[in-house]
């Protein structure tokens, strides 16, 4: 009796104990799980010991790097260089040769390849100026790059296994180096290496060498005749300081002392020449494939298609400025290595006058008009387009084909792709519920502010089941693969919003298609798919600003109208308008079907109902509660008294974009608008600052300044031994801002920071800026390197720690990684990236954060910590001279791009002044005419990029454009620098002029609005002292720039390292020995039901045997 009484004790001991065990192995793994760690014992246990921190003894790197030596850095930032270009080359037409079936491109291997053009042998790998990343010329930096990272298209497409004809080769490198472009690069001047000086501000000759003039023998037509492939590549430099010549009643520059041959006298620069015309003409009678490929930023401004069909070319390619390494990937997109996906990143207009903006662009007069409105590049087409379709009220006539070459988007592959199963739905977790502020900050292990966290209920963004109701939702298309070629497919997004009566009474505009999302598949084989999920903001991108709108708190502001909103899945913006067409039922009957006939079913609704627009407002990351209008005063329909300009309408495009007697667009407004420069209201923004000017410029913008009487070095007597003084080290992670997770603590500590500073270190830091900030040695602050770097670092990789000469500006250049650690290795110019109109060709923002990562690994290396770029202007043109710095013509795709490019440098600690802020986007007289805009314009197409930036990217700075905006600098207008630029789009860094002293930049009203440095070796206006409001304001800018510092590469090796030693809560014990002693005790009781199973089946046996 008692040996079964045991093993039913036992085994109901086991029993318990396994369940037991169970339980605390789930609670285990639950409870170590580290959010439950941190939640229980946050508020649980509440039992954390402290961390200590050791002196490790060694200097802290808080910005790591990928790399371990120079060549390390080039081959990697050159592979990435290489990535953007394979998925940014367009390809533009691609046609079967001939009778044989096959499609020009991809080449075979062994193909026979006779290369032709100036441009060809000497390619254009950037542009020049700021936009210049020394891969022109080798010998660059007065002849001392000690490396050549230059690619040829002879060579790699030699590489790729193309059979070359080498007789012309040899003659373009002999006596055809003859006909060379003039474009030597001279912006920071090398006279005594083959330049004639600093040639900033001169267009090169448009030069090509004629079908006639190229020596017969050389072109072997043998060999290298009918059945043989020509390549022509041409191309077009651009410069900073100028624009592009489009009339034909001036010259473009050369160089004295050159050869005149192929000078083009008044020209259209953009537009195909007389020889390049006869060039490729001859080609297509003497080769059965000839391709074109386009080597230039500024897109051609002739009707290409058209050409190349008259001429017998058979495929074509935009390749942009490909960089240091980018014709390696030009190649193998011809050997069919790589498939190509981009898609342009601009409309390309058939001719000058065809473009909306032309009639107002490159104005040498005081005042430049937007009268184009919103309807600046794709959109004005499109709009035209749709209004002549439907038969819109004053709609006029307009021929889409006549006028555009390509669409926006548009790009072909080497494989067909399909679109299916296109739904919108509610976004669950949109990104936006989290915060982004504090980005780089973020990168300290001490970091306590918001980066990352999710916001609070009440500023969580509009949510709910039906996606008319929400401010995030995402559509999902179901791409394939139809074709039999590998390759990767854009989706693109383009929204139709509803137009109501209050908008045709109110002037607001709302443009046919505009894109507000985009997505990319991966690489998709024959037959297979993937679902393609694209984020829409529907917050920004489904409202429209109306200034004349009243609000219950202002005027103006943004409104979501009730009705349809349609969203187009397309490859580009003339299919999106067809498709959109088709789903709405329209008469289709005069549709053009060149660029995509259209798809009803790529077309998802989404409803806005009353409710929803009476309930909106419009989210911003700033301070700012309530959106209304800033800017009436420089526009100059909302001015009183009215104005005589008139901006496009889709309302009435016969009136208002009517052609004029020179061929151009709508009403030349230059003379109908403006004041007196640089005068607002009673305030000179170019005079000396005085309490009376601090009167009229707060009392112009409502705004009443800190007159508390502020002592500069207020703490400086403070010993600097004591614990009571606090260095810029200290302060690294710390916010300033409570909109960014500061405590009442941290903003103490930054005012304490600076009253440490004496009058002499606050006259320092604002002394000069000029790409550099100067160090504040007794509060620790290094001195620190800027960079013009839109398409790659322009200052080389070199020995030595600088010194404000050769190619450093500045003592930090000695805490770069190369000086650091590999001072031995060979001066190199970084990676020179594709222009950013081919990056924004991507339609990738991982590539676009891969490319910031990599400018931010050369801040490293070179020991630079701010860089400036992006260009977050518009190509509002394509004549403009720096087109190659700005990404595209539409601000979505710009502010996408170019704010993940922001973000992947800032996590490298190099922070990025976004430029030019705002309206440059011209550079004849740049930095002497007045901007005029509509507020809607302004609002919804130009600083749209910027807020994207700083809500993608967390983007510190800005550099503030030349231009005035009105009648003021745009550096002085407080609504734009704080207003907009901190209380809406909530930028925490600092603001910057472009290159000082230029007319009307100055620190005395430029502080009081909101800026901090100028780029030169000046403080033109500096005021410290004037009154006690402008003292406070200098304060707030002082901060910016340390908070920008502190958080930034700059802080590499400053300080001691230290080491961390981090203990377990005492409960991660008493749940581990609970853990333990369940195991044990499952043993045990394990152990146990063995022992008395086995302990009964013996007495059983036991007693069989005596039973027998």
């Amino acid at each position: 009796m008692l040996r079964k009484t045991l093993l039913l004790i036992s085994r109901i001991f086991f029993n318990v104990m396994a369940a037991v065990l169970g339980l605390t192995i789930i609670a285990g793994v639950v409870m170590s799980n580290p959010a439950v760690e941190s939640l229980l014992t946050e508020h649980v246990f509440k039992d954390k010991p402290e961390d200590i921190v050791v002196p490790s003894g060694k200097e802290p790197v808080r910005f790591k790097t990928w790399y371990s030596s120079i060549d390390d850095i080039l081959e990697g930032n050159g592979e990435i260089a290489w990535l953007a270009q394979s998925e940014g080359t367009v390809l533009l037409k691609n046609e079967v040769v001939g009778d044989t079936g096959t499609k020009s491109l991809p080449l075979a291997a062994g193909t026979k390849v006779s290369l032709y053009g100036v441009t060809a042998y000497d390619p254009m790998y950037c542009l020049d100026g700021a936009g210049n990343n020394r891969i022109n010329d080798p010998r660059a930096w007065n002849g001392r790059s000690e490396v050549d990272r230059r690619q040829f298209f002879y060579d790699e497409f030699e590489k790729v296994g193309f059979d070359m004809n080498e007789d012309l080769e040899a003659w373009y490198n002999g006596d055809g180096t003859h006909y060379r472009r003039r474009d030597y690069i001279g912006f920071w001047g090398l006279n005594g290496y083959g330049y004639t000086g600093n040639q900033n501000g001169v267009v090169p000759a448009l030069t090509e060498a004629t079908w006639s003039e190229i020596p017969d023998g050389v072109k072997d037509r043998e060999e290298f005749g009918q059945n043989t492939t020509a390549v022509y590549i041409t191309g077009r430099m651009a410069n900073e300081q100028l624009d592009l010549n489009s009339e034909g009643d001036g010259s473009s520059g050369v160089l004295s002392g050159h050869n005149d041959d192929g000078r083009k006298e008044s020209t259209d620069y953009l537009a195909v020449t007389d020889e390049e015309k006869d060039l490729i003409t001859n080609l297509g009678k003497n080769y059965d494939n000839v391709i074109v490929i386009f080597n230039q930023a500024n897109p051609p401004q002739s009707d290409i298609p058209a050409l190349l069909e008259e001429c017998g070319v058979e495929a074509a390619l935009w390749i942009g400025f490909p960089g240091s390494d980018g014709i390696k990937a030009v190649a193998e997109i011809f050997a069919g290595e790589i498939n190509p996906s981009g898609g342009l990143s601009a409309a390309w207009y058939t001719s000058r006058n065809a473009n909306p903006s032309t009639q107002n662009f490159a104005e040498s007069v005081s005042n430049v008009v937007n009268v184009e409105d919103v309807y600046v590049g794709y959109r004005y087409a499109e709009t035209r387009y749709e209004d002549v379709i439907l038969g819109s009220k004053n709609a006029g006539t307009y021929d889409y084909g006549a006028n555009i070459s390509y669409p926006f988007g548009y790009g072909l592959s080497y494989t067909t792709f399909s679109y299916s199963d296109v739904t919108v739905s509610a976004d669950p977790d949109p990104a936006k519920n989290y915060y982004t502020g504090g980005l780089m900050a973020a990168n300290d292990p001490n970091y306590t502010g918001n980066y990352g966290k999710k916001r609070p209920d009440g500023e969580l963004r509009a949510s709910g089941d039906d996606p008319g109701d929400c401010d995030d939702i995402i559509m999902s298309v179901k791409v394939t693969n139809t074709g039999s070629t590998p390759g990767k497919e854009i989706v693109q997004v383009y929204l139709q919003q509803p137009i109501t009566q209050d908008d045709i009474d109110h002037g607001v505009q709302k443009p046919s298609v505009q894109l507000v999302g985009y997505g990319k598949t991966g690489i998709l084989g024959q037959g297979e798919s993937e679902v393609v999920q694209i984020e829409i903001d529907a917050n920004k991108w489904f409202a429209a600003y109306d200034s004349r709108a009243s609000f219950e708190g202002g005027q103006g502001g943004y409104v979501l109208a009730a009705g349809d909103y349609y969203l187009a899945a397309a490859r580009n913006s003339h299919e999106a308008v067809n498709s959109i067409l088709r789903a709405k039922n329209a008469d289709v009957s005069g549709l053009d079907p060149e660029y995509g006939a259209g798809n009803a079913a790529n077309v998802a609704k989404v409803t806005v109902d009353a409710a929803r627009s009476a309930s909106y407002k419009y989210w911003t990351q700033g301070t700012t509660d309530e959106v209304h209008n800033l800017f009436t005063d420089i526009d100059p329909a909302m001015n009183e008294g009215g104005s005589a300009v008139t901006y496009f309408s889709r309302y009435e495009w016969e009136k208002t974009a009517a052609a004029q007697s020179n061929g151009r667009l709508g009403q030349h407004a230059a003379s109908v608008t403006g004041g007196a420069k640089n005068r607002t209201n009673g305030f000179d923004s170019t005079g000396k600052l005085n309490s009376s000017n601090i009167d009229s410029f707060a009392s112009y913008y409502g705004v009443e300044f800190d007159s508390t009487p502020y002592t500069f070095g207020s703490r400086s007597s403070v010993s600097q031994e004591s614990d009571e003084w606090l260095n810029l080290v200290d302060l690294i992670g710390v916010e300033y801002d409570p909109a960014r997770g500061a405590t009442e603590e941290d903003v103490r500590k930054w005012h304490d920071l600076v009253a440490q500073m004496t009058r002499d270190d606050m006259d320092r830091l604002f002394s000069q800026g000029l790409r550099k900030t100067l160090s504040v040695p007794s509060i620790g602050k290094p001195g620190t390197n800027d960079q013009n770097a839109s398409n790659g670092f322009e200052w080389a990789f070199a020995k030595g720690d600088g010194d404000h000469s050769g190619d450093f500006r500045g003592k930090n250049a000695a805490y770069g990684f190369m000086n650091k650690f590999y001072s031995s290795s060979d001066i190199a110019y970084p990676t020179g990236y594709p222009c950013e109109g081919i990056r924004a060709a991507t339609f990738n923002n991982y590539i676009a954060e891969l490319i910031g990562n990599a400018m931010g690994e050369d801040g490293l290396w070179g020991g630079t910590s701010g860089v400036y770029g992006f260009g977050l202007g518009l190509q509002r043109n394509p004549y403009h001279g720096r087109a190659g710095e700005f990404y595209s013509d539409d601000p979505f795709l710009t502010g996408m791009i170019g704010g993940y490019e922001t973000k992947g440098a800032e996590e490298k600690g190099l922070y990025v002044y976004n430029k030019h802020f705002v309206l440059n986007d011209q550079d004849t007289n740049r930095n002497g005419y007045s901007a005029w805009i509509s507020e809607q314009n302004l609002r919804q197409v130009y600083l749209r990029p910027f807020e994207m930036a700083i809500e993608i990217g967390d983007a510190m700075n800005v550099m503030i454009a030349f231009n005035e905006l009105g009648d003021s600098w745009t550096g002085s207008s407080y609504n734009l620098m704080t207003r907009w630029l901190r209380g809406e789009a909530g930028m925490a860094g600092f603001a910057i002029s472009d290159y000082a002293p230029a007319e009307g930049e100055n620190l005395g009203y430029g502080v009081l609005a909101g800026a901090c440095l100028l780029d030169g070796d000046t403080s033109a206006g500096y005021s410290a002292g004037v009154d006690a409001r402008y003292d406070n304001r200098l304060v707030e800018a002082a901060i910016r720039i340390l908070y920008t510092v502190a958080n930034s590469n700059a802080m590499n090796f400053w300080g001691e390292g230290t080491v961390t030693y981090s203990f377990d809560p005492p409960w991660y014990g008493t749940r581990d020995a609970l853990v333990t002693a369940a195991v044990v005790l499952f043993v045990i009781s394990v152990a146990t039901v063995v022992a008395t199973t086995v302990w009964n089946e013996i007495c059983d046996r036991r007693g069989k045997r005596k039973g027998e």
